[in-house]
Order: structure tokens, then C-alpha cells, then sequence
């Protein structure tokens, strides 16, 4: 794979991370569900206006 192609960004919040940081994310977001617990969601940096 070269240069962008292991990076993904969220077309809603331009939340930028590596394909392997999105996939610990998602596996830890349906670990959480299977508890009943609520998973992490990261949130995009706010903007000074």
C-alpha cells in the first residue's frame, strides 16, 4: 500500500486515522455493546470562530 492508502477520514467529521486504529476502535465499540455499555466515539477538534 502506499502513501494515504492505510489512512481513512470520516467524510462527516474529517476525523483522520490509520485503518488499524479504526479497526481497535470498532472492536472495542461492539465489545462495549455486547456489555451495555456505552463505546468511545471520537469527536472531532473544535473550531475557534
Amino acid at each position: 500500500m502506499k502513501g494515504n492508502a492505510r489512512r481513512l477520514t470520516c467524510t462527516k467529521c474529517n476525523y483522520i486515522a490509520g485503518r488499524d486504529v479504526l479497526a481497535v476502535l470498532n472492536i472495542e465499540k461492539r465489545y462495549l455493546q455486547m456489555k451495555g455499555e456505552a463505546p468511545f466515539t471520537p469527536q472531532s477538534p473544535m473550531k475557534s470562530g
